[in-house]
């Protein structure tokens, strides 16, 4: 006999009839809504190439992702999330619309942070609205979240709105170069994480600016191009090949630069100054964006992209949307670093905290990275079931649940009599289970009553014109016609009800 167990993988999950049967009401409420809005369903592979995440996601979402090679030498992955999939699923198909509508239902894996920690894995729902740009395309998402959680019966909800886009531009108007907004727009995703805060982020931000800082190779502005070139050709073994994506000279260019600037620590500090500020801001959406209007002006930045915003929220009350919760957060970052315009966190109440539930945003780049093609507006959101189940608490753990079955057929000597009748309760839409032939009946009828079946039947060999049917909660029984059963089924699963 075999005394050793093989274990499930930790971080994953197994769920168990009930919780599967939770999960998959709720993806249907939340896939309902969304098909409400004319969404069509895809459905992408769990597995993805490394280069999929590398070319727009980001270090963070990067150093998570659970990798391992195919026999090609290709490095593969669990995907961990579906957006960049189903834009690449698009992107590949000859046949694709657009605008697109699309939504989709799945598992997702990553590591913790830094590539180390446990497995998670958890169950997204989303939609991705391809080829509408601006305020239009983001009403309709910020819309669609608010049906699906309604349609869920969350009522307590908040929807939290930045931009990426109007930090990009304060960023760069401070003279913070691309390496240096995306280290700090990436720690953003922290702000508001338990144990965060700004500070705690602003040295994380510039431990890794220091990490990757050209001076530590002793060089600065000054620096002459010539022995940079060397130094490229040294690497590349010389010739003027590609080096990955890119030639040689820009690759040149692109070092050329970063040491030319310098060191940038100065004004990173001045952003965190900056972003302390605009933190404060945070609030009900109408009075946060005037807020937010006021610091950067004080500070002489242009804060052209606010005005999107503005005109998000107009367009959702002009429709008619209850947008109760709606706020507006200057400071709101992403772990996902393909997002330039709209984000969003959505949160639930679940007890006495607000718990995060979903999120997403606009990333009018991310087509392009992945294939040959010009840059194609897309917005999109998506939901943690695990997390929305949390916030439902019982009343949406229980939803899915009914009985496993509407009848249990009983064996009494007569085997194929049973099988036979069993069949035809099925071809009557009844979920017909078969009992165990070899077993007792009584302690069968007690498992149905316990599991909520509405009738058991035994089917003996004494008088093939005659069945037992038992009323499972009412305690009786008494014989009848087997083409009776089915309409005598439902009559007592009426009364159930």
């Amino acid at each position: 006999m075999n005394t050793s167990t093989v274990d499930r993988v930790e971080g994953t999950r197994d769920l168990p009839p009930q919780t599967w049967a939770a999960q998959r009401a709720v993806c249907s409420l939340m896939l309902d809504a969304i098909a409400g809005f004319g969404y069509q369903g895809v459905g992408v592979p769990l597995i993805e190439a490394v280069d999929l995440y590398e070319r727009r996601a980001g270090a963070r979402v990067v150093s998570q992702l659970l990798e391992f090679p195919n026999r090609g030498g290709q490095i593969l992955c669990l995907r961990p999330e579906l957006t960049a999939s189903v834009a690449r699923a698009w992107a590949a198909d000859r046949r694709r619309q657009c605008p697109a509508r699309l939504m989709y239902s799945g598992s997702a894996f990553r590591r913790g942070e830094g590539g180390g920690g446990d497995i998670e894995q958890f169950t997204e729902v989303g939609a991705e609205l391809i080829g509408i740009g601006g305020p239009a395309g983001d009403a309709e998402v910020i819309a669609l979240a608010y049906a699906a959680l309604s349609q869920a019966q969350l009522w307590e909800r908040r929807i939290v709105l930045g931009h990426l886009g109007l930090l990009s531009d304060v960023l760069a108007q401070l003279g913070l170069s691309p390496r240096a907004r995306s280290i700090l727009l990436e720690g953003l995703a922290d702000l508001r994480a338990p144990g965060g805060g700004i500070e705690s982020v602003r040295e994380d931000a510039l431990r890794k600016y220091r990490a990757a800082a050209p001076q530590d190779l002793g060089w600065g502005p000054g620096l002459d191009r010539d022995r940079l070139d060397a130094l490229v050709a040294s690497i590349a073994g010389g010739g003027e090949d590609p080096i990955g994506a890119r030639s040689r000279d820009q690759i040149v260019d692109r070092l050329a630069a970063k040491f030319e600037r310098g060191d940038e620590t100065e004004r990173l500090n001045q952003a965190f100054d900056l972003l302390s500020e605009l933190a404060t801001c945070s609030g009900p959406a109408d009075s946060a964006l005037a807020s937010t209007g006021m610091v950067l002006a004080q500070r002489g930045i242009d804060a052209g992209p606010l005005a999107e915003i503005d005109r998000l929220v107009k367009l959702l009350r002009a429709s008619g949307e209850d947008i109760d919760g709606l706020e507006f957060d200057p400071a709101l970052g992403r772990g996902l670093q393909y997002y330039t315009g709209l984000v969003f966190d959505v949160y639930c109440r679940s007890a006495d905290q607000w718990l995060a539930v979903g999120g997403g945003g606009r990333y009018d780049d991310l087509l392009s990275a992945i294939s040959p093609q010009a840059p194609t507006p897309a917005v999109g959101l998506s939901f943690r079931i695990e997390n929305l189940l949390e916030a439902g608490g019982e009343r949406l753990a229980g939803s899915g649940q009914r009985s496993p079955a509407d009848v249990l057929v009983l064996a009494d000597g007569d085997v194929g009599a049973a099988l036979a009748l069993a069949r035809s309760l099925r071809r009557a839409w009844l979920r017909t289970r078969l009992g165990d032939s070899d077993q007792p009946v009584e302690p069968q009828i007690d498992r149905a009553r316990r599991e909520g079946l509405a009738a058991a039947v035994q089917v003996g060999p004494r008088d093939a014109d005659e069945v037992v049917l038992h009323d499972i909660a009412g305690g009786t029984q008494r014989r009848v016609p087997p083409a009776d059963v089915a309409a005598l089924v439902r009559e007592l699963m009426a009364e159930d009800k």
